[in-house]
């Protein structure tokens, strides 16, 4: 029993890391993004009640990075806001958050709660520096039900180079994650 929900898994991470493959392709292409650092990644909600959070099951990045081993929760970060608010995001964190590079603890708890994104200072501390653009679509099921959202993630873009083109970027996610709600 355990194999097969094993290979079961298997097969739908490598049906969905084939959508995600095509958006990086589409934004590499289409919003100058930087292929080579740019990850998308699929989330699905895991657990109950006030347990749920968002887990990764399927990621494309052509570049190893190292994972941020933050918990999204309901309105933690961009991947939390879409799960709350159920609508695309997109944020460019290093321009929101750079006036913040210095905050110590007490700084960073002062600020509104939205500037913060719902990050307790350590995710903060995790996560500044190591994104430029984050934007995060829904992933909506049968019955308008929430499943979980597709993520673009993009290092902070160079000073002159190209920014990357936010409505299509937001447009490639949509796509993907309507064929993803297909598979899940």
């Amino acid at each position: 029993m355990g194999e097969r929900r094993q290979r079961k898994g298997l097969e739908r991470e490598n049906k969905v890391q084939t959508f995600l493959a095509a958006s990086l392709i589409y934004l590499a292409h289409q919003a100058n993004a930087d292929w080579e650092n740019t990850g998308i990644q699929a989330f699905v909600v895991t657990g109950r009640g006030r347990g749920q959070y968002q887990n990764r099951v399927a990621k494309f990045r052509l570049r190893a990075v190292a994972t941020s081993g933050v918990r999204w929760t309901k309105g933690k970060g961009v991947i939390g806001r879409c799960w709350e608010t159920r609508q695309p995001v997109y944020v460019d964190v290093a321009a929101q958050w750079g006036p913040y590079a210095g905050y110590d603890r007490e700084a960073w708890a002062a600020l509104p709660a939205p500037e913060r994104f719902g990050l307790t200072f350590e995710d903060y501390q995790t996560v500044k520096g190591k994104y430029g653009i984050i934007a995060a679509v829904p992933i909506v099921g049968a019955g308008d039900k929430y499943i979980g959202c597709v993520t673009a993630d993009m290092p902070p873009h160079l000073i002159g180079g190209t920014a990357p083109v936010q409505q299509e970027i937001l447009k490639s996610l949509a796509l993907t994650a309507e064929n993803i709600a297909q598979v899940l």
